[in-house]
């Protein structure tokens, strides 16, 4: 016979929670057989054994519990009676536990104050506990429902009752609310813990994860930002996989606008010819025209139009990351889910676009992946399965991983404000850098658009400006209505140069320029490993047949 725990009502006798501490510990979370061997009162008495072993003569031995005697000879009590008693009298001959006769049996016994008392002050555990170290250990005595329990806390010598925050199982409900419970008290009862932690996590994202509870939306800003996220993305994940609550979804007009692709047609290898942003791109496979994709799921900052510089905080960042990871690579594209859309400003309002969604794949790297661990997007997910990446929660994961680093769009720095100077627009402005961009043998830069296979427009970063650059020493024939074979070698010198060049990092230098502002020099694809540069793009464009030398410049060409 143990020791009685306390109650509110009652103290606690010594060594009663040395004896639960030590049957927890054992017993707790293992399978187990119980031989029920008479019945008292209505409750059945028996030997409980665990890995072979018979538990209730392993307690007698601790020194923690008395021997329930027989009052009659003819009593009823267990067949490993003359065990048990001889277990409980080699704990008296070993002084162990109670039957020590030198210890202070008075330490044995604690000392509680409960959440539901006149004694307890939440302002007197508060002050306590903000000197002591977190998270607390604890163990949960007694689960009320699946969102609230009563946990001991012995740092603090308290019981009491805990909400997990933040969700909630809806009490009507009645058959989720029945398995969260259930669920919560498999985990957790009597079993130590953490922020009511288990081996495998957090217990309210595991329960969100299950669908046994949902996500409640804070009310100020005192919450932690990064456990919410966690049971957000919980929630998300059980939403998609249809589970607990949310087995049955309805779709909204909107969300049936969404279609998934065939799975014959959806994979295909292509090349990066165009990143439009963080989560857009352009794809062409061998032979094809470009195809705009966007990378589902993924939501990255949105950039503004061509003539402006206004962009969300980070977007640039993000496309510059996705253009240095990607222009021009082979990958292989899963085409997941496209959704029909109105356009809603513009010239083209009212009509009707359609969006492809896929996911991307560099080698072994997931494009999407590699930009959410970077910061530079969101998730973006729907509650529909069919409406998301399959690679979901590795974007999830990923996501969580930027925002754990405060990386990008986590951070809490604010953005570097990009503006830069377009001098393709305006000669005056151009003049202006001129002597600037002569003073230097090389300047880095980036291809951001072909007007021609002759003339582009480069951003040069180091000078915070665009210029439109010429090709020097070389002519190529604009295209002319009345010769179809010159507008032919026109047209395959822009593609060339586009496919080749455009959104690639260069180098240039600049000899001089023309009345309308236009920069003229060499351009070279900036090289890699111990190559500084690569090839002169005009002698390339002479090899290919696309253009002629003008002789007045040909001396700037070098060696062809």
């Amino acid at each position: 016979m143990a020791p009685k725990v306390g109650t509110p009502q009652r103290d606690e006798e010594p060594y009663a929670y040395d004896a639960k501490s030590w049957l927890m510990e054992k017993v707790v979370g293992e399978k187990a057989e119980f031989l029920v061997e008479y019945e008292i009162n209505g409750r059945e008495q028996g030997t409980l054994f665990v890995k072979g072993k018979n538990v209730n003569v392993e307690l007698a031995k601790t020194g923690f519990v008395k021997l329930n005697e027989k009052r009659k000879v003819d009593a009823p009590a267990s067949k490993h009676y003359a065990d048990i008693e001889k277990a409980i009298e080699d704990a008296k001959k070993n002084q162990l536990g109670m039957y020590n006769d030198g210890a202070d049996h008075g330490k044995h016994k604690r000392k509680l104050v409960y959440s539901n008392t006149d004694d307890f002050s939440s302002d007197e555990v508060l002050k306590k506990a903000s000197k002591v170290k977190k998270p607390f250990k604890g163990v949960v005595e007694y689960v009320f429902s699946p969102n609230a329990v009563n946990v001991y806390i012995e740092t603090l010598s308290i019981v009491t009752r805990i909400g997990l925050n933040h969700i909630f199982t809806p009490a009507q409900e009645r058959a989720t609310s029945i398995e969260a419970k259930e669920f919560v008290e498999k985990l957790l009862l009597n079993r130590v813990v953490g922020r009511i932690h288990h081996k495998n996590g957090d217990i309210d994202v595991e329960l969100v994860k299950r669908g046994l509870s949902k996500v409640l939306i804070p009310q100020d800003d005192s919450y932690e930002k990064g456990h919410y996220k966690k049971i957000r993305d919980a929630q998300d994940i059980a939403q998609i996989h249809q589970v607990g609550m949310w087995k049955n979804l309805e779709k909204s007009e909107e969300s049936k606008k969404t279609k998934s692709y065939d799975p014959k047609l959806k994979n295909f290898d292509a090349k990066i010819v165009e990143v439009h942003s963080g989560d857009s791109i352009s794809v062409a496979s061998e032979g094809g025209e470009p195809r705009r994709i966007f990378l589902a799921s993924i939501k990255a900052p949105k950039m503004s139009n061509r003539d402006s510089d206004d962009h969300e905080p980070w977007a640039w960042e993000s496309k510059e990351f996705v253009r240095k990871q990607a222009i021009g690579k082979k990958v292989k594209v899963e085409m997941e889910f496209n959704r029909e859309i109105e356009i809603k400003s513009g010239a083209n309002e009212g009509n009707k676009r359609l969006m492809e969604f896929a996911t991307v794949f560099i080698g072994k790297n997931n494009l999407a992946v590699s930009v959410l661990e970077k910061g530079f997007a969101k998730t973006q997910l729907s509650k529909f399965k069919e409406e998301n990446s399959k690679y979901f929660e590795d974007l999830i994961a990923a996501s969580t991983k930027a925002s754990n680093k405060k990386a990008g769009i986590h951070s809490n720095k604010e953005a570097n404000i990009i503006r830069q100077l377009d001098t393709s627009k305006n000669s005056k402005s151009a003049k202006n850098i001129y002597s600037t961009l002569t003073g230097k043998n090389e300047i880095s830069g980036v291809v951001e658009f072909c007007f021609s296979g002759q003339k582009l427009k480069i951003r040069l970063d180091s000078e915070n400006c665009s210029i439109a650059f010429g090709l020097i020493g070389i002519k190529i024939p604009q295209p002319d209505a009345n010769q179809p074979g010159i507008t032919e070698v026109s047209e395959l010198a822009k593609d060339y140069v586009k496919s080749n060049y455009h959104q690639r990092d260069v180098v240039i230098n600049v000899k001089y320029m023309d009345k309308r502002g236009t920069f003229l020099g060499n351009m070279w694809m900036a090289g890699s490993g111990k190559a500084r540069l690569g090839e002169n793009l005009a002698q390339v464009l002479l090899r290919k047949g696309y253009g002629n030398i003008q002789d007045h410049n040909a001396d700037k060409l070098g060696k062809i």
